[in-house]
């Protein structure tokens, strides 16, 4: 399964999806993600928007890796690099959705294995993730954005009207040279310098860097706001990329490269962008009634003998 050998044709659903429940008054929907560090990327991110938006009707049952809850409805799975092979267990007893942070999936090759087979759906959050992705899967697949609130960004544009911006602004987990840190340095180097801000293991070093350390996503917005340029060149696939969208809404030039699965969503759907969470609820709603995922979520998948690259693979 190799992005030489698929194309795609995305869902085409409404930019809103139609949110309404019945179900019973409380529905119990298992939670499992591994816990969160000091180091908050965008799965962290895009599981609290998540779980900001849940409905009321549904109750969150967190399933740490120690102790992963029986008896729920359903799940939902999201980074598991933590839990054990035995979690299959308590998830084969009622439907589970797998949402696809990584393209590379770390953990319980079991588990991976049982949560890509039997899932009633996984979804993925770009084209290029998903062309990208190594295991075979048979579950049904889903498309939809990250789940992600721009507001803000807006709002701290909008501050900034009539106001200069200056430089180039890196930001982000600083945990792998996929990541392109080093791309973003060399970057720097031949065109100017680059303020980055980020935690994790990694520096970055040069005469036209400026480490700034790590920043609370509350303050990201008008941290980038005051910028001119938004960098970011990631050596591997980057799933998605939700600071390209943030940065896009802060009014930021994007300075990116074709491993950005975000950029399909600029350039394609940039009125669906933020209907992510919307969309993930109706697929948990279809699915807690025993029906198949919307089919406006699901990706048509074909084979193709051409070496043509999937849409997302676009250069900026």
């Amino acid at each position: 399964m190799t992005s030489s050998s698929r194309s795609f044709e995305a869902p085409s659903g409404p930019a809103r999806a139609s949110l309404w429940f019945d179900w019973r008054v409380t529905f119990r929907l298992g939670w499992l993600a591994d816990p969160e560090t000091d180091v908050i990327g965008g799965a962290e991110l895009t599981c609290r928007e998540l779980l900001r938006r849940a409905p009321r009707e549904v109750r969150i049952v967190p399933c740490p890796p120690d102790d992963v809850r029986r008896g729920c409805d359903a799940y939902v799975v999201h980074n598991v690099t933590g839990y054990p092979a035995d979690a299959v267990e308590a998830l084969a007893q009622a439907p589970v959705v797998k949402y696809v942070h990584d393209v590379h999936q770390r953990g319980a090759p079991e588990l991976r294995d049982f949560l890509l087979a039997h899932a009633a759906a996984v979804i993925f959050v770009s084209p290029l993730q998903l062309a990208s992705f190594p295991y075979p899967t048979r579950a049904p697949a889903g498309l939809m954005p990250p789940a992600i609130e721009l507001g803000p960004f807006r709002r701290a544009a909008r501050k900034r009207e009539g106001r200069r911006r200056r430089g180039t602004i890196w930001i982000g987990q600083m945990t792998g040279a996929h990541k392109g840190l080093g791309n973003a340095v060399r970057w720097a180097q031949r065109n100017g310098t680059v303020d980055f801000y980020g935690a994790g293991q990694l520096r970055p070093r040069g005469s036209r860097v400026r480490y700034h350390g790590q920043v609370q996503p509350e303050d990201v917005p008008d941290l980038m706001a005051r910028f001119k340029r938004f960098l970011l060149l990631p050596r591997g696939v980057d799933s998605c990329g939700r600071t390209v969208l943030e940065a896009s809404a802060a009014g930021c030039e994007l300075v990116v490269n074709e491993r950005v699965g975000a950029m399909w969503w600029l350039r394609h759907r940039p009125e669906e962008v933020e209907t992510g969470a919307e969309r993930f609820w109706e697929v948990v709603r279809a699915i807690a009634r025993g029906e198949p995922p919307p089919a406006w979520a699901l990706v048509t998948r074909r084979t193709s003998r051409s070496r043509r690259r999937p849409l997302s693979s676009s250069r900026s």
